[in-house]
């Protein structure tokens, strides 16, 4: 096989993956003043065509090198069926155009799931071939994560601008969002790399490297705090409450059977404190910790989630096998709206729960597949391939980071860089278990 590699086409073909590849990680930065909607189109629109040439490259790679061709496995199958499924489903909705090509507000519908299942098998079968070619030469994933840590420090230095710029009374809303145009976007951004970097803290030995690390969490953590999206950081804590379990029960060292146990005793004192202090001067002044005291199932967001979510159960048994299709959640909003929300906003195009999305866009057969992108994820990591791989403390930061990232879903809608960077972790849990 190596003789394919003697032609310069091959070369300029491997890199050209590589290349777009990393500028894929690189979208959330930018925002297109010129187009409509800057934060969604610029993104998406970049993105899927780095997409299309890293996987026409790899594609090119492939056919002369079968090494280069992923391997069947449970995550792969799973995206692969709801890929497949959501075509069907797709034709069968009411409004089959928009629910293949979406809009420019949110630029997903079939075209854009099927750029993030094509970023996610280039990913995969590029760094296998890679990886059975080179060996352990290079490690591919430690430099695309890093490429989007990095890209994240740019995107959460956005963030202290806003932040800054609302102390200075430039801004009214002291949610913060930065370059991805949502609070709840940047929540999803920042909480992928706080766990992703507590992986790699885990791993290092080398005390710079700890440093950095541990200073990168720090300014991820400032980014999603101020974001006040109470989701992702209940997420967080929770993530990060079975991770320090999963650490006390399993931790090889006493060391760090102790550490997760403060770590949780940290957590539950924090949480409780806050929760006692709720009337209190500092909490109430505080536009993030007085969004957490007033959760309750009356207050006004909480009581728009309850009935929208109705909503979307409604319309999941009228069409309960195909759905209505991406980009059909709006003709469910105003065949069953409930008139209790006439104080509340008046257009929804999601039911803000992601599982209920799917429910919504392809019936129990997308919902039952997009259950499964978290089992499949869960079983590969903690199979016995999944043990060979990532050690216990890492496959611990896995499940929390899936955990906190699910629990979030509950809560909100997916967009592209959420997409990105679920794709990119099931492509690295994918990979790695498969050559195990």
């Amino acid at each position: 096989m190596n003789n394919v590699w003697r032609n310069g086409w091959v070369h300029i073909a491997r890199w050209g993956v590589v290349l777009s590849l990393g500028a894929a990680l690189a979208t959330p930065l930018l925002v297109a003043d010129s187009l409509f909607f800057p934060y969604i189109t610029g993104k998406n629109f970049a993105f899927r065509v780095l997409v299309d040439i890293a996987a026409a490259c790899w594609l090119l790679i492939a056919l002369v090198d079968p090494r280069y061709r992923p391997r069947w496995s449970a995550s792969l199958a799973v995206f692969a069926a709801l890929v497949g499924w959501m075509v069907v489903a797709d034709a069968m909705a009411p409004n089959a155009f928009k629910a293949f090509f979406s809009n420019f507000e949110r630029m997903e519908g079939w075209i854009g799931f099927a750029h993030t299942f094509l970023f996610f098998l280039t990913l995969v079968g590029f760094i296998e071939g890679e990886s059975a070619r080179r060996g352990k030469e290079r490690d591919w994933w430690w430099i695309f994560w890093h490429i989007s840590m990095a890209v994240s420090v740019v995107v959460a230095m956005g963030a202290i601008g806003d932040y800054l710029n609302y102390l200075k009374g430039a801004r009214t809303d002291p949610r913060v969002f930065s370059t991805l145009g949502n609070a709840t976007y940047l929540a999803a951004y920042a909480l992928f790399h706080i766990f992703i970097a507590l992986l790699y803290l885990v791993r290092e030995q080398r005390w710079g490297w700890r440093a950095a690390y541990l200073g990168f969490i720090a300014l991820q953590l400032f980014a999603l705090y101020h974001t006040a999206t109470r989701g992702a950081i209940l997420g967080l804590l929770g993530g990060l409450g079975l991770t320090s379990l999963l650490w006390a029960v399993g931790g090889r060292s006493r060391a760090l059977r102790a550490s997760a146990l403060a770590v949780l005793a940290g957590a539950a004192i924090v949480v409780g404190g806050v929760w006692l202090a709720r009337e209190s001067s500092w909490v109430r002044e505080s536009p993030v910790l007085q969004r957490f005291a007033t959760i309750s199932l009356s207050e006004g967001t909480v009581a728009a989630r309850l009935m929208v979510w109705r909503m979307a159960l409604e319309g999941a048994r009228e069409r309960p096998l195909f759905g209505w299709g991406q980009e059909g959640f709006n003709y469910v909003f105003n065949k069953h709206y409930n008139p209790k929300m006439y104080n509340q906003e008046q257009w929804f195009d999601r039911a803000h729960n992601v599982f209920l999305d799917w429910l919504i866009a392809g019936g129990v057969p997308a919902f039952v597949l997009y259950l499964l992108f978290y089992g499949s994820a869960l079983w590969l990591l903690w199979a016995p391939t999944g043990r060979a791989v990532f050690s216990l403390e890492e496959r611990s930061v896995l499940t929390g980071l899936i955990a906190a990232y699910g629990f979030h879903n509950i809560f909100v809608f997916d967009n592209l860089t959420s997409y990105i960077l679920f794709a990119l972790l099931l492509a690295w849990i994918t990979q790695k278990t498969a050559t195990a």
